[in-house]
């Protein structure tokens, strides 16, 4: 028997169907033709083939926090059975089979896993996508274990809080906060467990409260404890409270500045490195004896001469010019000088000590990490290996002094001499060309003209800084230039044309920059520079505002308080209480102290919880500038200064009164300003004239009274600003008492009102009484150095040699002995000697300057 040999492809479905059939019946023919049963069934017809997996829902990756479960699922089609197993990192999990594959706990450690999923059956397999596991630290637990409890002190006493609290892992913060007006705020400094100060009268309901957190997480505030405070029961002295008291930094003349990369400022000054705090709002002594050499060593062990220059390198070195030596500062503070010949100069490459320079002054690091050099004197920029090898890199310059490199290596310098900045242009491993970049040659600082390059006028430029494609260029005209590297275009970012180099702060049309031979620019956040400007450090924003935040000052014995600010360092600057003449002080209607000082021109706001802030005034500079805060200028002269209801205060400018508003704008009320201005004329605010101001005080109907001192009067000022000559005769010294036009006055100090409407006036140490009308009577209380009037009418007199309450006829009770020096408490308190200025600071509560401190007399 013979079988089909004819076999059509098999991959024709209609062919295969037919051989099957036909292999049917032949099969069937056979087995029956062999003896078979010819009803024998039929061969089955194969099932469909079989389908790979495909995965149909990957497992996605996931964030969980440590101790939380961990979750991954996958989906997949595909012909059954479909079997599924789970992979770790490229290992499988053992027992992993189900869709979703769970871990019950997670922990730091399994962070970073990755995981995915293997779907199988009988035509192959599939891998899914990875997902990866991140497991971040659970959030600590914060429990606080003891809540602050209300407390009733008496005034003048010690009013404390405590809370307590734990963290389950994390350091534990807290932060005190009392109640203002209507929000809790936090108060300076307040960060112990316990927060204590000396309780005023006025504190009395104040509420308070701590904010706790865990490592900046977790946090939960404590309940509300009150204050009550109520009278002492014996006299009591105690100093009043101000947060952050610290020692004023001595940064003298400054000069390079850098910014590190933690955000923070590292500046010379005087003799000394600093360090000026990312926030602006401390400075921190880096290296530096404090006496002026060469010395290399530790930090504290090292001297600087004249520092001119510095530039960091990406390991946090400084590298600093110094009076004819390149120097290194490592992040330790250890100075060590690496070119340059100490104690001579010359142009001399070489390495080390065989180097020589005359007057370097910039110094700037390039992308080839070697240091670029601008050689003052001997008209040439030098390059400096790290090593200290020295080599010349360019000649032919202009007194070179600014330095910066760009990012390709060209050099940008400041030539003084030469009134312009030129670029030398970087050519293989060396110097190229030396281009002009801006300015025409002209020294002329009555206009320095802005404009294209060549065209520009830069007269004696001096500190470079690059940002981008922008140079940044101090001048002797006293402004702060731009220079577009890639046009050559000169702009004016900040400081007056009009009125010329000095110090102001303000607008870049108000503001006024040194016009020095060393300054120092550096990089700011958002666009802004901080400058060491020959003495203040100030922050320039990105508008061209300038702020001064700190201002040279060598610390003596006359200074002893330093007191931050809220908005900077500039309270940083001494708080001096310099006792009679020289302070004054107010409290204003919220119960902040206001506080004048003579010797820094300025006026400050103690808060209720001792936060200091600067109201108006530029420290250390006295002028005539009305504006905000710092851009007013006032000359402080006398010990006078009053506060009206509404918040209004009034100081003493010179020979004309100052008016500052309760945003801190200081504007002249009247009076003239300006070295000419004294005199003895009434009228209207801009022709009335004044001699020395000496003691204001606001009456009950708003007029502002005044001690003319120098006019021998007393003088009254409207709400419009107009003045008249209130009690006395200007220009007619006396005693004389009587009616307003017959009174005379010998001296006329301090001024303080009654509630009556009396006026009690310290006249050359007399206690006299000024009636409504202006009439005058004299008590018999003589050697008075200040005084003050309480709501009660209660007088108060300070003496040489004490406090002393004043009756209504003239009876006087010793309150307090002044002493070698202040003594605080309850038992045998005592003031110290130089006491000045005093007011009320709340109902039986005294407000005294007293031995160069602030200090609270609580009375029973």
């Amino acid at each position: 028997m013979t079988l089909l040999s004819f076999v059509p492809p098999s991959s024709a479905p209609a062919w295969r169907s037919l051989l099957l059939r036909l292999g049917t019946v032949l099969v069937a023919g056979v087995v029956s033709a062999c003896g078979g049963s010819g009803d024998a069934p039929p061969l089955a017809e194969p099932g469909p083939a079989a389908v790979a997996p495909t995965i149909t829902q990957q497992p996605a990756s996931l964030s969980v926090t440590a101790g939380q479960a961990a979750s991954f699922t996958v989906a997949a089609t595909g012909t059954a059975p479909l079997s599924v197993r789970w992979q770790r990192n490229g290992a499988d999990i053992a027992g992993a089979t189900a869709s979703t594959f769970t871990l019950a706990s997670t922990a730091a450690g399994d962070s970073g896993a990755v995981f995915r999923a293997i779907a199988t059956n009988s035509a192959g397999s599939t891998t899914s996508n990875n997902a990866t596991l991140t497991v971040t630290a659970a959030a600590p637990v914060l429990t606080i274990t003891a809540q602050p409890a209300n407390s009733t002190v008496a005034a003048g006493t010690q009013a404390a809080f405590t809370v307590g609290g734990t963290c389950s892992s994390g350091t534990l913060s807290i932060q005190w906060q009392r109640l203002g007006a209507s929000t809790f705020a936090d108060v300076a400094g307040a960060t112990a467990a316990t927060y204590g100060f000396a309780a005023a009268t006025l504190d009395t309901g104040a509420q308070f409260r701590a904010n706790l957190a865990c490592s900046g997480q977790s946090a939960g505030f404590s309940a509300v404890a009150t204050l009550t405070v109520t009278a002492p029961g014996a006299i009591t002295l105690g100093a009043v409270r101000i947060n952050g008291l610290r020692t004023p930094a001595p940064i003298g003349v400054t000069s390079a500045i850098d910014r590190s990369a933690d955000g923070s400022y590292l500046f010379f000054g005087g003799a000394y490195l600093w360090r000026l705090a990312a926030d602006l709002q401390s400075i921190t002594h880096v290296a530096g004896s404090g006496s002026f050499g060469n010395a290399d060593g530790a930090a504290a062990a090292a001297s600087f001469n004249s520092v001119r220059g510095m530039t960091r390198d990406a390991a946090g070195n400084l590298w600093i010019t110094d009076n004819g030596l390149i120097r290194r500062v490592a992040p330790d503070g250890t100075v060590t000088t690496v070119a340059g010949t100490r104690g001579s100069s010359g142009s001399a490459d070489g390495t080390g000590a065989a180097a020589s320079f005359s007057g370097p002054g910039g110094i700037a690091i390039g992308p080839d990490g070697d240091l670029y050099v601008s050689d003052q004197n001997n008209n040439r920029v030098r390059r400096v290996t790290t090593t200290g090898i020295v080599t010349t890199y360019a000649t032919g310059l202009l007194a070179p002094f600014g330095i910066a490199v760009a990012a390709n290596n060209d050099v940008y310098v400041a030539e003084a001499q030469g009134q312009r900045v030129s670029r030398i242009v970087r050519s293989g491993s060396s110097a190229g060309v030396t281009q002009l970049v801006a300015g025409n040659g002209s020294a002329n600082i009555v206009n320095p003209a802005d404009g294209p390059g060549a065209t520009a006028v830069l007269p004696g430029p001096t500190a470079l800084f690059l940002r981008g494609t922008t140079l940044y260029v101090r001048d002797l005209a006293g402004l702060l230039r731009t220079i577009d590297t890639t046009t050559g275009v000169v702009g004016t970012f900040t400081g007056s044309r009009t009125l010329g180099p000095g110090y102001a702060d303000g607008t870049p049309a108000q503001a006024r920059l040194s016009a020095p031979a060393i300054t120092g620019i550096a990089d700011a956040p958002g666009g802004g520079l901080v400058m060491a400007d020959a003495g203040p450090l100030r922050t320039i924003d990105a508008a061209g505002k300038v702020t001064t935040i700190a201002n040279g000052f060598e610390p003596s014995t006359a200074a002893v308080f330093s007191l931050p600010s809220s908005t900077g360092v500039l309270a940083q600057l001494p708080f001096e209480f310099r006792g009679r003449g020289q302070t004054a002080v107010a409290v204003d209607p919220q119960g902040r102290i206001v506080v004048s000082e003579g010797n820094t021109h300025t006026v400050r706001r103690i808060d209720a919880a001792g936060n200091v802030t600067l109201l108006a005034g530029l420290p250390y500079s006295a002028g005539w500038v009305d504006g905000t805060g710092s851009v007013a200028q006032m000359r402080l002269n006398g010990a006078a200064l009053a506060v009206a209801p509404s918040g209004v205060v009034y100081v003493p400018d010179g020979a004309s009164v100052k008016r500052i508003d309760a945003s801190g704008f200081a504007a002249t009320f009247a009076g003239a300003t300006g070295a000419l201005a004294s005199g003895a004329v009434d009228g209207p605010p801009a022709t009335a004239r004044f001699s020395f101001i000496a003691g204001l005080a606001v009456a009950p109907n708003g007029d502002l009274l005044v001690s003319d001192n120098g006019n021998t009067a007393l003088r009254r000022i409207d709400a419009a600003g107009n003045v008249t000559t209130f009690s006395g005769r200007m220009g007619q010294r006396g005693t004389a008492d009587g009616a307003a036009g017959t009174a005379r006055y010998d001296a006329p100090i301090g001024l303080a009102y009654a509630p009556s409407g009396t006026l009690y006036l310290n006249d050359n140490g007399k206690l006299r009484r000024i009636a409504a009308d202006g009439s005058v009577t004299t008590s018999t209380v003589v050697g008075v150095i200040s005084l003050t009037v309480d709501t009660t009418g209660a007088v108060y007199v300070l003496k040489a040699d004490g406090l002393y309450a004043v009756s209504a006829t003239d009876a006087e009770t010793l309150l307090m002995q002044v002493g070698s020096g202040v003594v605080y408490g309850n038992v045998a308190p005592t003031l110290g000697t130089g006491d000045g200025a005093m007011t009320m600071l709340g109902p039986k509560q005294l407000l005294i300057v007293s031995g160069r401190s602030l200090n609270v007399v609580s009375l029973p």
